[in-house]
């Protein structure tokens, strides 16, 4: 899975779970989104899980704070 196909996958998952428009993805964080609460964390977490076939410990639980450190996490995830 290359860099284009984590981001348009991950701007899915954001997209339905935060109700983010694409402008704003880049920006979206756990300070600035009102929709990012600690129920849509586990879900965008259960979804990054499902739908890229990996497994986020807790430490890469708790290090994604916004769309940047996920896609890094992800890709650090996938290419292990």
């Amino acid at each position: 899975m290359n860099i284009k196909e984590i981001d348009e996958l991950l701007f899915k998952i954001f997209k339905d779970i935060l109700k983010v428009h694409s402008n704003e993805i880049s920006k979206i964080s756990q300070d600035n989104n009102k929709n990012w609460d600690s129920v849509n964390h586990m879900h965008l977490i259960m979804d990054i899980e499902s739908k890229f076939n990996i497994v986020l410990d807790e430490k890469d639980v708790v290090l994604i704070k916004d769309y940047n450190s996920c896609i890094k996490i992800i890709k650090k995830k996938i290419n292990a």
